[in-house]
């Protein structure tokens, strides 16, 4: 079963319909300068409103997942104890420099790849404490949340090598025929799911997971 990851959350209605959809992850930005980032003490409301629904209406659980940027370790530690996150999604650049950190981090962590297409995203295998790898759409300044469709045929070749989450230009009208070519572990949606950034529209969210599970069911 192909999970769903919907990122960049800044309202309490939004989460609680993503966790009644069986949303599997739910991002929450911290990265500063993002139209999405929001505070550690907004978010640990954003946590228990996730996990009050789930006890609520008798949906699974849903996992926590902090989005950061290059940030000292101590810092990301901080945030993910105070919010009561369950994993971090790191993005780091071109360059993993801060990578080998992450298999100290007290949560699993998500490696974000930043890859031009046709690009090979190098050093992989120096990276240690990895949960799952994360490609999306290449952008020469943002780390991410673009909107811009990811690299199909590299994620297909990462997909066969482990966890991969494909981000990037996903929507309810594209996301079965990602499913089909790329046979990701996951897809991650933001913008495609959205009414503007961090504001959610209901109709779309319902989509997306729709046509994810009748992919599933395809497939």
């Amino acid at each position: 079963m192909t999970r769903v990851k919907f990122c960049g959350f800044r309202r309490e209605e939004d989460v609680r319909l993503a966790v009644r959809l069986g949303v599997d992850y739910l991002g929450l930005n911290f990265v500063p300068g993002t139209p999405r980032c929001i505070s550690p003490a907004r978010a640990r409301g954003l946590v228990e409103a996730a996990h009050d629904e789930a006890r609520r209406s008798g949906s699974p659980p849903v996992r926590l997942v902090g989005v950061f940027g290059p940030m000292d370790r101590k810092t990301v530690e901080g945030i993910v104890q105070q919010c009561g996150l369950d994993l971090v999604q790191m993005h780091l650049g071109r360059a993993f420099t801060n990578a080998p950190s992450m298999a100290r981090l007290p949560v699993p962590a998500i490696l974000a790849l930043r890859c031009r297409p046709g690009e090979e995203p190098p050093g992989l295998e120096q990276v240690e404490g990895v949960y799952a790898h994360l490609l999306d759409g290449y952008h020469p300044t943002s780390l991410g949340g673009t909107g811009l469709r990811a690299d199909w045929a590299l994620a297909s070749r990462l997909a066969r090598t482990g966890r991969l989450i494909l981000a990037g230009g996903l929507s309810a009208a594209n996301v079965a025929q990602a499913i089909g070519e790329v046979h990701p572990y996951a897809v991650d949606v933001a913008s495609g799911v959205e009414q503007a950034p961090g504001i959610k529209d209901e109709e779309q969210m319902a989509l997306f997971v729709h046509a994810v599970r009748s992919a599933d069911r395809e497939s």
